[in-house]
């Protein structure tokens, strides 16, 4: 039933923003009908993919907000980093939108697996 009565979710966070404040990073799903049927159907781990392909009906991916609002220089992006949840995916949406990311470790800048360790 609950798939049938989400109209949508928003989720936020603060940053601190660039010469002081704070701002809010958004996430915004909408229940259209294909998020209802991942939810229906139990395959939410595929939200995050109808997300970035609903812009159209204003939803948005957390990461794009941080990219968003480091392209317009109103947060670091050592900022938007700290905060992320997809620390990975931040990184590589920073290093296609030409966002510097030389200040992030090696460990966390994302690329094909290691060995494993023993």
């Amino acid at each position: 039933m609950l798939a049938e009565s989400l109209k949508g979710v928003i989720s936020q966070m603060l940053c601190k923003k660039i010469g002081g404040g704070r701002v809010p990073v958004l996430e915004v799903l909408i229940g259209t009908p294909p998020v209802s049927n991942l939810i229906r159907e139990a395959k939410v781990f595929q939200i995050p993919s109808v997300m970035q392909t609903g812009k159209k009906y204003g939803m948005c991916l957390m990461n794009d907000s941080f990219t968003d609002l480091v392209k317009r220089k109103i947060i670091e992006p050592v900022e938007a980093y700290t905060k992320a949840v997809d620390k990975a995916g931040l990184l590589a949406m920073f290093k296609r939108t030409g966002i510097d990311t030389s200040w992030a470790t090696t460990e966390a800048t994302p690329g094909p697996p290691g060995p494993a360790s023993a």
